[in-house]
Parts: structure tokens; sequence; C-alpha cells
């Protein structure tokens, strides 16, 4: 049987909906090479790719000014518009390069702005970078740093500069946090964000970070920490531990019929719950970063803040906490202070009912099936409600 052939006349097209081409297009968005392929078959399809193929850029300082210069020299600039997140990154403490407020002006549009590893020669420098993008939503600090001292002479100008109204998420991690929270806290309304993964939380940094979180507590669903180590004993949101204790100082204390989990607290450990964490009532998820560290030459102060916080929250939602542990051996584990026990009744409490997970990150060399087995003898209640669960970092 010969073959069929079909010929279309001249006049005769087949036209393939653009909304059909858009969702095609959409469901490729993390397949880099079809969408170059997709770029090419049409004008129309150029266009529904560039949003996926240029949404994030990932790039060093250096190749940031050679885009810029390849963008200037060339009909390309039409590729900004499609950014909505950039992750600017060195290996080192490299300058912020002066190219990044001419980038800024060039993609308005930006939602998720990370910056790491870089110095800015000012702290009001950052500021004006970040005020540059209206739509941000997003901005993530690490190991960001400035001239130290650069704060205090501009500091009418700082007080001048805000985050963008649409922030909702704030992740600040090795970044001087002392001079971030004081400019955050001066703003004429106080930014409202549901993200918050901040450390590690020096000393010196808590009544900074303190003040910022209790005051807008009720909007924080998900939180993120990681702790400094303690010099002075300032490892309160407001005061010293050994004013802490005082002020906390119950000579006539009578356990009562119903304990409350303040009252338990200050039982095991005698100082109260900090009240400023019982506002964070939104919460959903709750993460403590470096519970225990065997790589530290000292214990940062997690030991002490991670049953402190799980006592203070007082959260209907909270239904997801993380620990991360990093050990070389499941035996060193219990060289560290941490009280199993008083963990594993906070999570049994009339508080907990909701907690669907307990979920610990497990680095360093040990095996993490003999660390699960560890921790769930240490946790039993937990274990046996079947709210454990372990991962390998």
């Amino acid at each position: 049987m010969s073959p069929t052939i079909i010929t279309l006349s001249e006049s005769t097209y087949l036209e393939f909906p653009q909304e059909l081409a858009d969702h095609v297009i959409q469901l490729l968005q993390h397949d880099l090479v079809s969408l170059k392929h997709c770029s090419l078959v049409c004008r129309s399809w150029l266009y529904s790719s560039r949003i996926h193929l240029f949404r994030t850029l990932s790039l060093t300082p250096k190749k940031l000014q050679h885009l810029l210069e390849v963008i200037d020299a060339t009909l390309f600039p039409a590729i900004l518009p499609y950014v909505r997140r950039v992750h600017v990154s060195s290996d080192a403490h490299t300058p912020a390069p002066n190219v990044l407020a001419l980038f800024a002006k060039s993609t308005p549009m930006l939602t998720h702005l990370h910056l790491h590893s870089l110095f800015f020669i000012n702290f009001l420098d950052l500021l004006d970078l970040i005020c540059l993008f209206p739509y941000l939503q997003s901005l993530v600090l690490e190991q960001v740093c400035w001239e130290a001292g650069g704060s205090g002479k501009n500091r009418a100008e700082i007080q001048s500069r805000v985050l963008p109204p649409f922030v909702d998420h704030l992740r600040l991690r090795n970044t001087p946090l002392r001079e971030l929270f004081t400019w955050i806290v001066l703003h004429p309304k106080l930014p409202k964000v549901s993200r918050l993964d901040v450390g590690p939380i020096e000393e010196y940094d808590t009544p900074y970070v303190g003040k910022y979180m209790f005051q807008i507590g009720s909007c924080f669903e998900h939180m993120s920490f990681s702790f400094g180590f303690g010099e002075k004993g300032h490892i309160c949101a407001t005061d010293f531990i050994d004013k802490m204790r005082a002020a906390s100082a119950r000579p006539h204390y009578q356990r009562p019929a119903k304990v409350t989990m303040a009252d338990r607290f200050w039982e095991v450990f005698g100082i109260d719950p900090c009240e400023g964490m019982s506002t964070f009532t939104s919460l959903r998820t709750l993460r403590i970063d470096n519970l225990v560290n065997d790589t530290y030459a000292h214990q940062s102060t997690a030991l002490f803040w991670a049953p402190r916080v799980i006592s203070s929250v007082r959260s209907s939602n909270l239904a997801h906490i993380v620990f991360t542990i990093h050990i070389s051996r499941t035996g060193v584990l219990d060289k560290y202070d941490v009280n199993w026990e008083y963990f594993d009744e906070v999570f049994a409490s009339e508080y907990y009912t909701r907690l669907r997970s307990v979920h610990f990150e497990i680095g360093g060399r040990v095996n993490v099936e003999s660390v699960a087995s560890l921790i769930s003898s240490r946790l039993p209640r937990a274990a046996s409600r079947g709210i454990l669960s372990f991962q390998k970092l």
C-alpha cells in the first residue's frame, strides 16, 4: 500500500492556541534545556519561555559585572524585567560591586534578593540597595557585613530608610544583627513578616532581636533560630540571667493542683518562661539549629534557649519542630546537658496536642540509625506517638 500524503494549501495553517502553549511551557519551567528550545520556536514562545528562563539569576559579583556589560552592548536588556530572584555570592567577603545599584534599577519587579559573603562600605549602602526593590518579598543576608561604626554616623539617614512593604520573609545569618534590628524597630510601621530565620544570636544581639519579635509575635508562622555563646549571662531578651533568677524567686512556692507549663519550667530550671514568646500564637513550624554541635570549642546557648522556647510558645497551630545536631559519634550526645526528660514531658503536654512531628537533622560522621535509636529511648512518649523522625544532613 502506498503512503498517503496530505498537502495543505498555501492559505491553510494550523494555529496553536497561545494559552495552551503557555501552559505547556509552564510545565517545563524547571527544564532549562527544553525552555531554550521553546524560545527558538517563534516570537510568542520566546516571550513565554523568558518568564521561566530568567526568573532566577545566581552569579558572582564578577559575573554580574560581565552580565551588565553584555546587556549594555546588545539587545538583551529586555530579559531583565523577567528577573524575579537574584542570588549574588562570593567565596569570601568581597566588596559589594557598584553595579548592584545599576542592576537593581533594571530589575524593578524583583521579589527575592539573596546576598552572600559581601562587604559594604557602610550600613547605609546596604539599606539603599534593599530599598531599590519596591516589590521585594524575601530578603536573605548571609555573611554580609559592613564597616564597623558606620551606622552611628548616618543615624538620621538610616531611620529614613524602610523595608519594602511586601517583605514577608527575612533570613539573616552570620550578619550583624544588632544594627539590622535596631533599624527595623525604628520603622514608623513595623514590618510584619511571617517567616523569620535568624542567627547565630549572640548575647549582645538578644535584646534587639527580642524587641522586634515580641512586638509582632502574633504574625510569625515559621521561625528558625541558631544561638551564639554565653559570656556574661545576657541570654534573655530583657535582662541578665542572675537578675532573672532573682525575679523568678518563689520562696513560698507550693505546687498547685494543676501545674502549668510556667510552673513546670520554673521547677526544673529555676526561672520563668519568656513572657514575650507567649505572643507567638500563630506559629506553625519552629526550627532550632545546632542544639548540640561537637565541632564547637564551647557549647552555644541553644541548650538554654531550646527548652525555654518550647515552654514559652503558646500556639495551637504549632505542628512541626526541627532540631539540628552535629556529632562525630553517638556516645558524644550524652556528654551534653540535654534535659531529654523535660523535652519529652513538654511534647506530651496539652500545649502540644497538635504536634505532628519532631524532626532531627543529623550532621557529622555519625550513623543516623544509631542516633535515632538513642534519642527515641530518651523521648519515649514522643516515640510512642510516632512523631519522631530523623534525617542525615
